[in-house]
């Protein structure tokens, strides 16, 4: 028996109307990632950020906004029930760029980001690195019009819902950190990687303007002596860790630690480890 007790209370007048979307798509390459966040119980909100490896960053595609379709039927007999996950769009006109982009994604794993609407960060989020969406789709050029009709399907129908994705879209490649003094701020992004040291250090933060509910990611940079989170006052801020335990820095470890503004101090809560 499942433990899912909920009930779906009415959304409220206009929740069916159709939203308005933004243009650009948000492309990760599957084979990019360093780790994918997991889901809460539920199955669906994502939690903690999606992490690229070493110099790898997010790209985008842009989809004309009315013509952007997202589909998602349940399929399979008794027992063999799954969520077939499809995704279209066309891209106007018939560039160098696109041409190139259809030519070498051609049989290559991504993961599709979909905002909620305009001006929203949240998003749907399409494939997994197990399990990623590949291109499909058609190139016309008649007198209606020159485009590119962009579909995605993933190779297997499997039982993963669409996600609900709160994390970081960044079209950067990770901070690098010169050293465990940690500067905590937008214009660094939410993605860090650390130093690896010969002698341990403790991570601390000098300053911090993420803002309230954002998730920040250490990446491990490991050595003959990790760096360590403590629990406590380090620097700017007071972290809070899951279970007291000491987070230690080793080479490609990934903690998600949580902004909490509570007036004159601003907590750093740990939400998961990878």
């Amino acid at each position: 028996m499942t433990n899912f007790r909920k009930s779906v209370p009415s959304p409220g007048i206009g929740a069916g109307a159709a939203k308005p979307k933004k243009g650009k798509i948000t492309v990760v390459f599957a084979e990019d990632v360093m780790s994918f966040p997991e889901r809460d119980a539920n199955g669906v909100k994502m939690i903690g950020n999606i992490i690229l490896k070493s110099g790898a960053k997010m790209h985008t595609l842009f989809m004309v906004p009315s013509t952007q379709k997202i589909t998602d039927e349940i399929v399979g007999d008794e027992g063999f029930e799954a969520f077939d996950k499809k995704t279209e769009g066309i891209h106007a006109g018939n560039s160098l760029e696109i041409r190139e982009f259809r030519k070498n994604t051609l049989g290559v794993g991504v993961i599709l980001i979909y905002s909620q609407g305009c001006g929203e960060s949240s998003g749907d989020v399409f494939g997994s690195p197990c399990n990623p969406m590949y291109l499909k789709g058609s190139y016309s050029s008649d007198n209606e019009g020159v485009k590119n009709t962009m579909m995605y399907e993933a190779l297997i129908k499997d039982s993963t819902a669409i996600g609900f994705y709160e994390g970081e879209i960044t079209l950067a490649e990770n901070f690098v950190a010169a050293d465990v003094d940690l500067e905590l701020t937008e214009a660094n992004g939410v993605v860090q990687q650390l130093p690896s040291l010969a002698t341990t250090d403790a991570i601390t933060a000098t300053s911090i303007d993420l803002p309230n509910g954002t998730i920040v990611s250490l990446i491990g940079g490991g050595g003959a002596d990790p760096a360590t989170l403590d629990v406590g006052v380090q620097g700017a801020v007071e972290v809070i860790l899951l279970n007291g335990t000491q987070w230690v820095a080793l080479d490609k470890a990934i903690i998600n630690l949580e902004v909490i503004q509570a007036g004159v101090t601003t907590y750093l809560l740990e939400r998961s480890r990878a």
